[in-house]
């Protein structure tokens, strides 16, 4: 009687995406190669926000982030880390797979601001002493799930958006400045009435000397012969 073989080894359990603790995970396929891939998904994680902390190309990116906001973190910065892969499924096809998880570390700060800002009220209403541990449990669940869901979620959208769309934020369209309307141009001045010409201003020079003439020859200071005389060679100047 020979010896059976072992049973195979049952098959791995599907992995679920979709939130994981404190974190989530997600994935996008693409049809493009490899290379590009990993290229768009440099492109999208600097897109959302997120600072590349290593690469291993063209498979794997460590990024990180954090988030600051008055409501959900009281005012103080909590960190984020992720891990994204690129897989190659096909000639022109890839599957980017990222996951982010929060740093429990820096959200210390947060839990204890929300237990002081609890303890507060219960002192300033008595009517919250009964309620007082199932207020704290409330207020410790929802912070955890903000933290720990509802922000890596939101950036994971993000991420999936920009691989999508290419990998590249959207550029605005240039802005078009109003040109002011220039004032006219003021008409070419108008040139003087042109001069009387030279020999108008000559003739009337030589009109006014023979008139001069006529009165010496009244006068008997030259004769009618010298008057006809410098008359005619006044004359011929014109």
């Amino acid at each position: 009687m020979g010896l059976q073989p072992p049973p195979p080894p049952p098959p791995p359990p599907p992995q679920v995406l979709g939130r994981t603790t404190g974190g989530t995970t997600d994935q996008v396929a693409l049809a493009v190669d490899q290379n590009a891939a990993f290229e768009r998904a440099l492109a999208a994680l600097q897109a959302a926000g997120c600072e590349i902390e290593w690469q291993g190309r063209p498979s794997d990116i460590k990024f990180g982030f954090s988030k600051k906001s008055a409501w959900s973190t009281f005012g103080f910065k909590v960190g984020y880390s992720g891990d994204l892969s690129v897989a190659r499924t096909g000639p022109q096809e890839s599957l980017v797979r990222h996951s982010i998880r929060v740093n429990w570390n820096t959200t210390v700060p947060v839990f204890l601001s929300g237990v002081v800002v609890l303890i507060l009220l219960i002192m300033m209403n008595p009517y919250y002493y009964a309620f007082g541990f199932l207020l704290l449990i409330v207020a410790i669940g929802g912070s955890a799930w903000t933290l720990a869901g509802s922000i890596p979620q939101k950036v994971s959208a993000q991420i999936q958006a920009q691989l999508k769309s290419g990998g590249a934020a959207p550029v605005p369209a240039p802005r078009v400045e109003p040109v002011a309307s220039q004032p006219a141009a003021p008409p070419p001045p108008v040139d003087p009435a042109p001069q009387a010409p030279e020999a108008a201003k000559a003739s009337g020079d030589v009109f006014d000397q023979i008139k001069k003439l006529a009165e010496l020859r009244d006068m008997g200071a030259i004769t009618s012969e010298d008057f006809e005389t410098k008359k005619s060679d006044l004359l011929s100047r014109l």
